[in-house]
This record gives C-alpha cells, sequence and structure tokens, in this order.
C-alpha cells in the first residue's frame, strides 16, 4: 500500500511539473514506460511460477529487509503502470486552475487528496493480505497453486499491457 501510494506520489509530482503530459504526448516515453511495465510483470510471474513457495517463506520471514522489497516492488509496478500516469493526468488538470495563482501548489494539494484516497482504498486489502498468508502457510498445496495462478495472471496482465493501445 505504501509502495503503490509512493508510485503515486511520484505521478502527482510529475503532473505538477508538466512532466506527465511530456511523457503522454510523446508516443516513444508512453511505450517506453509501458514496456518496461509489462516486462515486470512478465518477471513477477516467472518469479511466482518458478518458485510458488517463495510465498510460503516470504509469509515467514516478512520482516525489516523484505518489507523494503515489498515497498519497493510496489513503487516500481505504481511508478512504471502507464494508466496511473494517463489517470492522474486527466484527474487532476481539470481541477487546476491557473487563473488562481499557484499552480504548483494546486497540483501538490490535489496529489496529496488523491495519495490519501488511494491509500484508504488500499489499506483494507493490504490489511487482508496477512490474514490470506497465514492461510496459505496452513495449506501449502493451496499456496503452490496460487503462486501458479498468480505468476499465469501477471504474465496475461503482461501481455495486455503490451499488445493494448495507448487508449485503453
Amino acid at each position: 500500500m505504501l509502495g503503490t501510494a509512493v508510485g503515486s506520489v511520484f505521478h502527482a509530482t510529475m503532473a505538477a511539473l508538466g512532466l506527465s503530459a511530456i511523457v503522454a504526448a510523446s508516443p516513444v516515453a508512453y511505450e517506453v514506460i509501458r514496456y518496461a511495465g509489462a516486462a515486470y510483470l512478465v518477471f513477477l510471474g516467472i518469479q511466482a511460477i518458478r518458485s510458488p513457495s517463495l510465498l510460503l517463506m516470504k509469509a515467514e520471514r516478512m520482516r525489516g529487509r523484505q518489507l523494503l522489497s515489498v515497498f519497493r516492488g510496489g513503487v516500481i509496478s505504481n511508478v512504471l503502470n502507464p494508466k496511473v500516469l494517463v489517470f492522474v493526468l486527466a484527474l487532476l488538470p481539470p481541477f487546476v486552475h491557473p487563473e488562481s495563482g499557484q499552480v504548483g501548489l494546486q497540483f501538490a494539494i490535489l496529489g496529496a487528496f488523491f495519495v490519501v484516497i488511494l491509500a484508504a482504498f488500499n489499506l483494507p486489502i493490504a490489511l487482508s493480505g496477512g490474514a490470506i498468508g497465514r492461510m496459505l502457510a496452513a495449506r501449502p498445496g493451496m499456496a503452490r497453486f496460487q503462486g501458479r495462478f498468480s505468476g499465469v495472471i501477471f504474465i496475461g496482465l503482461a501481455l495486455h499491457v503490451a499488445v493494448t493501445g495507448r487508449h485503453s
């Protein structure tokens, strides 16, 4: 949850600086971000399929260093998600009024609201992850199935991201 929130802060900052508009207007920059995101999803999918038991090990060792890894994964997946970039670019600017002055501050406030709303939405999902992890740890067969299933879903999402055009 915190990783995706930081990724959203990145996108809101890019929008405030006008960089999101440049990336969205540049087909090459947009495609680079899109394919980097797809590659990251393939990496996660292959990792889950090849080592579904890692889910069990991570559930048992999810302390300190592992939490940093989960956080980093949330940041990376959000920053490399071109749909978040386009969403933020579509959402924030209509509420910014240049005639009121301090456009950067307006973007910062709107971006903060966006991040808080996103975090509030993702918090129950993140909190339920612990209970689900404990349930999977008690059922190794289910954890293996879930790892493989998740891997296939990640790879499917990567394919969707890779072949879907800019307007989806």
